[in-house]
């Protein structure tokens, strides 16, 4: 297994391993128990929640998980977009 991703917390890498099932690509998060019970390890930690997979399937991984980054952070800069648009209707 090899890592393809370093998440910021537990529900990033599971996302991820979504995405990557759904493509019929297995994944592994390594640290999935300790993310879950002691999520304060990871955060601003550097490393990260890892996401694994085989060898065999990581440039496929890496494709998916590019791409599904890029949808996400259009996402949160619509949703940014829509609440400041929100706020300045307010006064």
């Amino acid at each position: 297994m090899i890592t393809v991703a370093n998440c910021y917390d537990i529900q990033e890498a599971l996302r991820l391993q979504m995405a990557l099932g759904a493509a019929d690509i297995p994944s592994f998060i390594p640290d999935e128990a300790t993310a879950q019970n002691a999520p304060y390890f990871f955060i601003g930690s550097g490393a990260g929640v890892r996401l694994q997979v085989a060898e065999e399937h990581l440039s496929e991984a890496q494709q998916i998980i590019n791409n599904t980054r890029e949808v996400r952070d259009e996402d949160v800069r619509e949703e940014d977009k829509s609440n400041q648009d929100e706020e300045e209707q307010r006064f």
